[in-house]
């Protein structure tokens, strides 16, 4: 499966938009809050972006929407991306293998802002080395996904 659609953007004005705190690890792409980690708890998500004090979250893994409001006006939204928690529970485990070692023996790649989570490795594609990324991190072999 290949993924497209998501491009880079550059570094947004934070007063309004969504901007990630420089270094932080975290990035907008593609609509995407992307590179936040594994078991990050929403503190941890807020405390990496610039402009935190008007940002809410709405979930708890890839799927959650976050919003800036400012004055009771919506200035920006982004959906967050935690790559390989693909079920959207906030948490990178058994089940998200399954859904991706299914999405490969079944020919079914899962949709949105999930393919994006399936797609472990950032290639752009559902392949096999996800799954082989994915178990390794759920064995506790390899200790990041990033």
């Amino acid at each position: 499966f290949t993924i497209s659609g998501a491009t880079e953007t550059g570094t947004p004005n934070s007063a309004y938009a969504i901007a990630p705190k420089q270094n932080s690890g975290v990035y907008v792409k593609g609509g995407m809050l992307c590179g936040v980690k594994d078991g990050s708890t929403l503190d941890a998500i807020l405390a990496s972006l610039a402009n935190a004090s008007g940002v809410s979250i709405s979930g708890t893994g890839t799927g959650a929407t976050i919003t800036l409001t400012v004055d009771g006006r919506v200035l920006d939204t982004v959906t967050l991306n935690i790559s390989g928690d693909v079920d959207g529970d906030g948490s990178v485990d058994a089940s998200d293998y399954m859904e991706v070692k299914n999405a490969i023996v079944d020919d079914v790649a899962p949709s949105g802002f999930y393919a994006y989570a399936a797609d472990a490795n950032g290639d752009g594609a559902i392949t096999s080395l996800d799954l082989l990324l994915l178990g390794s991190y759920v064995s506790g072999v390899v200790k990041d996904l990033s």
